[in-house]
């Protein structure tokens, strides 16, 4: 079993790196899914986000303990995080990718128990603008909150569950 981890560079994704980022991602799937394949292997794709404007203030750069400090880091617009991951998931199916697991999805309007890590205090991340205090999931910058990069995930587990008769 093989997987491959395709998370951005610690260079950033927006602007100019954009289209690079998503080529080299393709590549990297591209590569891994044939080297599997050559040995009868499956492999699975995990771990690929690009960060978004809706986390941008919450990344954690690569081998940093500081949160939100790389105010250079270029993200990308929300219509670029979903374009890439189309990309890649469309990649990834179209060479038998066996599996496909994002990174990390962003979900709101979660309750606070004893012991969770939901946030529900009204300074925390609010992708929406909103100063509801109703709780959002962790996010490390990574965290998937728009509706059309859901829609492109929920697209291809829909293929993945076709290809596997899960339909």
């Amino acid at each position: 079993h093989g997987s491959s981890n395709g998370q951005s560079s610690s260079s950033g994704t927006g602007g100019t790196n954009y289209q690079e980022t998503v080529n080299l991602g393709k590549e990297w799937i591209e590569l891994h899914a044939n080297s599997a394949n050559t040995y009868g292997k499956p492999v699975s794709l995990n771990g690929f986000g690009i960060v978004g404007k809706d986390s941008q203030n919450y990344y954690q750069p690569f081998n940093s303990t500081e949160v939100g400090t790389d105010t250079d880091q270029a993200v990308a617009t929300t219509n670029q995080q979903a374009q890439a991951y189309d990309d890649w998931l469309t990649t990834a199916i179209k060479v038998g990718i066996n599996g496909i697991t994002q990174y990390q999805w962003g979900q709101t309007g979660l309750e606070s128990q004893s012991g969770s890590v939901v946030d529900d205090s009204n300074d925390y991340h609010k992708p929406d603008g909103s100063d509801s205090s109703s709780g959002y999931s962790p996010d490390d910058g990574y965290a998937v909150y728009s509706e059309q990069a859901k829609q492109v995930l929920q697209s291809a587990a829909n293929q993945q569950n076709q290809k596997s008769g899960q339909a």
